[in-house]
């Protein structure tokens, strides 16, 4: 699964102390093409607990390859959903 900024994660990339370095880090290189294990290897530290405590605060989201079809991202890798579904995909099934 890869790896993408919500629109909340890009609002806290523009404010100032909000995040840790390696949190803004993290949300820079979260681009809808990267996974985990890139970030990892990127990083080259175990960045297993910051991804998990931005992804507790909706700030970044893992993407299924089905929830990728569905979904419309932006250059930087923000999710934008799309704004109606494709025939026969809901969004239950897009979040398997």
């Amino acid at each position: 699964m890869t790896l993408a900024k919500t629109e909340q994660g890009r609002a806290a990339l523009t404010q100032r102390g909000l995040l840790s370095r390696r949190e803004r880090q993290i949300l820079i290189l979260c681009d809808a093409k990267r996974t985990l294990d890139d970030l990892i290897r990127m990083m080259d530290v175990d960045i297993v607990q910051d991804v998990s405590r931005l992804e507790e605060q909706g700030l970044l989201m893992m993407i299924s390859p089905t929830l990728r079809q569905v979904a419309q991202f932006s250059d930087t890798g923000t999710i934008e959903f799309m704004p109606t579904q494709p025939a026969g995909v809901t969004m239950t099934a897009a979040l398997a």
